[in-house]
């Protein structure tokens, strides 16, 4: 079977871990031809022959996919709702040919596609079947990444609750972007996966969902890389350690999505109401810049990680990892740090009660009660600071995300999804 995954990056955000983590996985677990198409060049991964970049002239791959990417942003302030949440189109035409590109696939792996990397019009063109990755909302809803606010059940609608064109709100974009999807799915073999359970039952919710088939399939962690180091190796404190909370910024404050104002509530209070808590943060020196002068010899700042084994490293340093996410599919990060034996805290939102499944491996709190995830994780901190949990972490992850049962049960999908097709 010959694969293309297409993705606008291979590094950076979780989605693009991941769909890296699957492409190597794929190639190196499976006999089948796998190739990786992006929108941009990658220093890390030049090494693989079957990864491509997309584009009318390489030398401006990145400039042409954030021009488009600006050009789009200009659209969307026709749409309702002008807000801080993530919204894309996807409407505006590529030059990339990526029917032509793609050719030689006999299925196309879809992920994290935005970022004015190629058009919805596109997808149309493609004589080949396509899975889709539920990274986010986006795919079943409208402009919006995920449905929030006031109108979060109108995706359900078609967003025909609102009206086309309103002289207060202007234009109503997300029932046409959701309409022009309508027309592609109902022409095209379009198949889903859902890492969570909870986007699988948001998908289920939307009007697109008749026309596509959905499973439930887990990104992939490799538990090879992400796993328990040597406690000696990473902390030199070992004789007298003191517990050491972590925290990633690493889009550098400016995503609502990913509340990191949240998660410095919660490292206030934990370095207030706790003499034995420290901060190992990622992220720039700003944060460090806003904390309280009695806090600041408590309080350690990393360089961005910008390697598997950097990841690996910090998160075998730190205790217990805050994800403060205000809305999170399967994030990425927390199943790397389990893997890696490190319990994470996050609100009981979107899909994080699929990782946090016991209490070992860490901790839910309510939405968006920073002094309850605080107080939960100082109960965990004394319940498990000298309970070595690590191992039964690392063994959970494997079972839960594991690389052999994932890449499995992507090609029982992939040749259920071309069977169809061929009938």
């Amino acid at each position: 079977m010959k694969i293309g995954i297409i993705s606008t990056s291979g590094e950076g955000g979780g989605a693009a871990r991941s769909t890296l983590t699957l492409f190597i996985s794929l190639k190196s677990k499976s006999q089948h031809d796998v190739r990786l198409y992006l929108a941009r060049p990658q220093k890390t991964y030049r090494s693989f022959r079957s990864i491509s970049v997309l584009s009318i002239c390489k030398p401006i791959a990145g400039f042409e996919s954030r021009l488009k990417g600006a050009l789009d942003r200009l659209i969307l302030r026709l749409s309702w709702r002008l807000s801080d949440y993530a919204k894309s189109t996807l409407l505006l035409p590529s030059f990339i040919n990526l029917r032509s590109a793609t050719s030689s696939a006999e299925i196309i792996h879809l992920h994290w596609i935005y970022s004015g990397f190629i058009s919805l019009w596109q997808i149309l063109n493609l004589r080949v079947p396509i899975v889709w990755t539920l990274h986010d909302s986006w795919p079943f809803c409208g402009t919006e990444h995920h449905p929030l606010g006031r109108w979060s059940d109108s995706y359900m609608k078609n967003y025909s609750d609102r009206p086309m064109l309103s002289f207060s709100y202007g234009l109503n974009l997300d029932r046409i972007v959701i309409l022009v999807k309508t027309f592609i799915y109902s022409r095209r073999t379009v198949a889903f996966i859902a890492p969570s359970q909870w986007i699988y039952s948001k998908f289920l919710s939307s009007p697109l969902s008749k026309h596509c088939e959905i499973v439930h399939i887990p990104n992939p962690i490799d538990t090879s890389i992400y796993k328990p180091l040597n406690i000696s190796e990473t902390r030199a404190n070992s004789m007298n350690r003191r517990y050491r909370v972590g925290l990633i910024d690493a889009f550098l404050s400016s995503s609502f999505y990913k509340g990191i104002d949240l998660g410095f509530e919660v490292v206030l209070q934990l370095l207030d109401r706790s003499n034995d808590v420290d901060l190992v943060y990622v992220g720039n020196q700003c944060m460090k810049s806003c904390m309280p002068t009695k806090y600041l010899e408590r309080v350690t700042r990393k360089s961005f990680l910008n390697s598997e084994s950097s990841m690996v490293a910090y998160l075998n340093e730190i205790d217990l990892l805050i994800v403060p996410s205000r809305i999170e599919n399967l994030s990425q990060l927390a199943c790397q740090s389990i893997a890696c034996g490190t319990p994470v805290a996050m609100f009981a939102i979107g899909g994080n009660p699929e990782i946090v499944q016991n209490e070992r491996l860490g901790v839910l709190a309510k939405p968006f009660s920073t002094h309850e995830m605080s107080t939960q994780i100082i109960a965990y901190m004394n319940k498990y600071a000298a309970c070595p949990v690590r191992t039964s972490l690392h063994d959970f992850a494997e079972s839960q995300w594991g690389v052999v049962s994932i890449i499995n049960k992507h090609i029982r999908f992939y040749e259920k999804v071309l069977r169809q097709s061929n009938s």
